[in-house]
């Protein structure tokens, strides 16, 4: 038996796999659109007008509901810090412990496909408020350190680089960047949206598919001095040693975190254990 979902969601789309999807946000959108199903309802956050051309049809095509998310929920910011944002939207005071504007867009999106699963399986708006407030994404502006101050973030496309710049505006004492980034990317695009942010940068390799430090460092030595170091935990080293009592930013690869995080972790643990 084939299951009918109550809803289905498109996210905001960017340029990503593309061997697969397609060269343009139009033909990614396309692909996407396959999603969509007969007279069931789509809950976009989709901004581009190509893209969202190519949903809107598709949707006319099945006799399928649109919301667009943007159209439906205007967020009020209330409070945000290093671990947390508060807004209020439609009468509820929504906390998350993800930041980034691009988060409460995220959050938006998931409170229109609520509103229409509670069509049929009516939700508690506590319930809601808790699961949202419950939300953890690894990797994602996440903070693995205070002291010294280091965060990762998977930013691996043009677009999450350009999320994790407006958020690292806000920023104080951003001194070092770590970056690595995989050899498919859209690196001189990327490069120049976060570089420019810090002062040094060291840039490394992650466990797969990486672009050659050297190439990447020849991009980066545009905007910033840069010093590259292939392997990534000897990069990770050296990057700490740079960063002093400031920020440093781990970003460009999934793939360069999953090396990064494990070593955190053994670090961390031997630190309590030797306190």
């Amino acid at each position: 038996n084939v299951i009918t979902p109550l809803v289905s969601v498109i996210t905001n789309i960017g340029k990503d796999h593309m061997a697969y999807l397609g060269n343009s946000l139009t033909e990614i959108a396309a692909e996407k659109a396959g999603i969509v199903k007969d007279n069931v309802p789509v809950v976009t956050a989709v901004e581009n007008r190509g893209a969202l051309k190519v949903i809107i049809e598709a949707c006319r095509a099945k006799k399928a509901k649109l919301v667009r998310v943007q159209n439906s929920f205007f967020p009020r910011s209330l409070k945000s810090s290093l671990n947390f944002q508060e807004f209020e939207v439609k009468s509820l005071k929504i906390k998350i412990p993800l930041v980034g504007k691009h988060q409460i867009t995220n959050a938006c999106t998931a409170l229109a496909a609520l509103e229409i699963v509670s069509e049929r399986f009516p939700l508690q708006k506590k319930d809601i408020i808790k699961g949202l407030a419950q939300a953890h994404w690894p990797g994602r502006l996440h903070i693995i350190s205070r002291n010294p101050f280091i965060m990762v973030d998977g930013a691996h496309n043009v677009d999450g680089m350009k999320a994790l710049a407006e958020y690292m505006k806000t920023v104080k004492n951003r001194k070092v960047l770590m970056l690595g980034i995989a050899e498919d990317k859209e690196a001189e695009e990327m490069v120049k949206i976060i570089v420019p942010l810090f002062e040094q940068v060291i840039v490394t390799e992650g466990n797969y598919k990486p672009m050659d430090a050297e190439q990447l460092a020849r991009i980066v030595k545009k905007y910033r001095p840069v010093k590259a170091i292939k392997d990534s935990r000897k990069a990770f080293e050296k990057a700490k040693e740079l960063q002093g009592n400031d920020m440093l930013l781990i970003t460009g690869s999934l793939y360069l975190l999953g090396d990064v995080l494990p070593v955190m972790k053994k670090e961390t643990i031997a630190a309590q254990q030797s306190f």
